[in-house]
């Protein structure tokens, strides 16, 4: 009993036959052409021979490169969320606090901030807020090194702890610690943080350095302005934030250069309100 499918086997036999024969013909047509322009470039002079045969080839070259171009699978660039600058979510939130809004908008904006390592909603708790404050100090430059403290067997931190190595390995200037409080011995602890600190206070130093060479001067420079206004070596003395400057050393150097070349003018130390101390009460009344 003949197949019920051979007609298609067929027609499908003959649509080949066709795009054969046509791939034949044009390659016969190619030879052809080729053979014609060999032939037609015998007969010119040597240097127009040189000229025709380096066209040729940068023509194909133009080609070939072309091809690869638009063949070639392309790159996709990791998608990094920047991160927003500390005195905006700062304006933000004294914002939101003078009309007494709910301030579960500024967490969505850290779930967003997140949401490239750690998906927000992985149900079980706010471990992915751990990973977008990590980030967001790091990238605003507000620390060198971010220890998370917590208890043991706290399950969303530990998760957290998890996404943290991708994050470390996207941000090469992070310094990221997880300590838990009962689930590792004293001298571990203090050790991994002594180490983590020693790798805090490099970063530190070099920032430090960094910025006293941009600022032009000495550090006896500073330190001799800072002797002649007492009101710099007070531990009230609000010293301002540069973006993109994390230690309050480098900040404070940052500073007194500006004050240094007028472009600045030292601020208002705020004084405490003294505190009345009374008398504790005698044993027994």
């Amino acid at each position: 009993m003949p197949s019920s499918n051979r007609p298609l086997r067929l027609l499908l036999l003959a649509v080949l036959a066709l795009v054969l024969a046509a791939l034949l013909w044009v390659l016969f047509g190619a030879l052809h052409s080729a053979v014609a322009l060999w032939r037609a470039l015998r007969d010119l002079p040597s240097w127009a021979q040189t000229a025709a045969l380096i066209l040729i080839a940068a023509l194909v070259l133009g080609f070939v490169f072309v091809a690869w171009r638009v063949l070639r699978p392309r790159r996709r660039k990791p998608v990094v969320v920047e991160a927003p600058k500390r005195s905006e979510v700062d304006a933000r939130v004294d914002a939101l606090a003078q009309q007494r809004v709910d301030t579960s908008a500024l967490q969505t904006e850290l779930a967003e901030l997140a949401h490239p390592f750690y998906n927000q909603f992985a149900r079980g708790g706010e471990g992915h807020l751990e990973v977008a404050k990590n980030v967001y100090y790091t990238t605003n430059h507000l620390c060198h090194m971010v220890l998370a403290l917590k208890p043991f067997g706290c399950m969303p931190s530990s998760q957290s702890d998890g996404v943290q190595s991708g994050v470390a390995n996207h941000f090469k200037e992070m310094i990221f610690l997880p300590i838990e409080t009962s689930g590792e011995g004293e001298i571990n602890a203090h050790s991994r943080v002594q180490m983590a600190l020693g790798e805090a206070k490099v970063k530190a130093r070099m920032e430090f350095d960094q910025v006293l060479q941009s600022t032009g001067k000495r550090l006896d420079d500073i330190k001799g302005y800072v002797a002649e206004h007492p009101e710099l070596r007070s531990v009230f003395y609000p010293v301002p934030h540069r973006h993109g400057t994390a230690g309050v050393a480098s900040n404070f150097v940052l500073h007194v250069n500006d004050l240094m070349n007028g472009k600045k003018k030292l601020a208002r130390v705020p004084v405490p309100a003294p505190r009345k101390l009374e008398a504790a009460p005698a044993f027994g009344d």
